[in-house]
C-alpha cells in the first residue's frame, strides 16, 4: 500500500477530502494517493498543508518505487566559486530514479541556503530534460565557467536570446547569466527533502 494512502487512512481522510483542501478534482489527486504520480513542488506544498505536514514527510510519504532504474547525482560544492554551487563534470551517486524522471534526468545536491526557505543544503532535486520551464519554477541551470561545468538551483524568471534571469531567495536577488555561458535549463520534478 502507498504510504501517502496509510497516512489517509489513519487520519480518518478521504482522497476526495484531500482534493477538496488542495483544489482538485478527486480524480486527479487519487493518482498521487495511489503512489502513480509524485507531486511537484507546489501540490506538495499544498497537501503538506492540508495534512498538517512538512514537505519531507510528505516527499517521503509519496515517493513510490523507482523499478530498479538509477539515475546520477551531481553536488560536490565548488569551493571559492560560491557555496551554492555545483560541479556537476562526473557524477558523485546514482540515486533510485523518482517516477517522474524521464529518460536524461538527474539528481543534483543543493549546496548552501541561498534558496531558503523553499530549498535547503542537502536536499536532493531531480530535474527532467525537456520538460516545459514557465515564470516561478525551480530550475537546475548548467553553465560553463573557465572550462568547468557547474549547476546552480534557482528559481526561472526568464530567458532570451542573450541572457538567462534567475531568482534566487536568500538574499532575495536577480541573477543574470550571459547566453553564451548557459549549457542547458532543465525544471525540478521532485525534490527529497533533507
Amino acid at each position: 500500500m502507498n504510504k501517502l494512502k496509510e497516512t489517509l487512512k489513519e487520519r480518518r481522510i478521504t482522497a476526495k477530502e484531500l482534493a477538496a483542501r488542495v483544489g482538485m478534482e478527486p480524480p486527479a489527486i487519487r493518482r498521487y494517493v495511489r503512489g502513480e504520480l509524485v507531486p511537484s513542488i507546489d501540490l506538495a506544498t499544498k497537501i503538506s498543508a492540508a495534512l498538517n505536514m512538512d514537505q519531507g514527510e510528505l516527499w517521503d510519504l509519496a515517493s513510490p518505487s523507482s523499478n530498479g532504474r538509477t539515475v546520477p547525482v551531481y553536488g560536490a560544492a565548488q569551493a571559492g566559486k560560491g557555496e551554492d554551487i555545483s560541479d556537476i563534470s562526473s557524477p558523485m551517486d546514482y540515486e533510485p530514479s523518482p517516477p517522474t524522471i524521464n529518460a536524461g534526468g538527474y539528481g543534483v545536491y543543493v549546496s548552501g541556503q541561498s534558496m531558503s526557505p523553499r530549498l535547503s543544503s542537502g536536499d536532493l532535486v531531480f530535474a527532467a530534460p525537456g520538460r516545459p520551464i514557465k515564470e516561478g519554477d525551480l530550475v537546475v541551470v548548467q553553465y560553463r565557467d573557465n572550462g568547468d561545468l557547474l549547476a546552480i538551483v534557482k528559481e526561472y524568471v526568464e530567458h532570451n536570446a542573450t541572457t538567462l534571469t534567475l531568482l534566487q531567495s536568500h538574499p532575495k536577488k536577480a541573477i543574470t547569466i550571459p547566453q553564451s555561458d548557459v549549457a542547458a535549463v532543465h525544471r525540478v520534478v521532485t525534490v527529497n527533502f533533507s
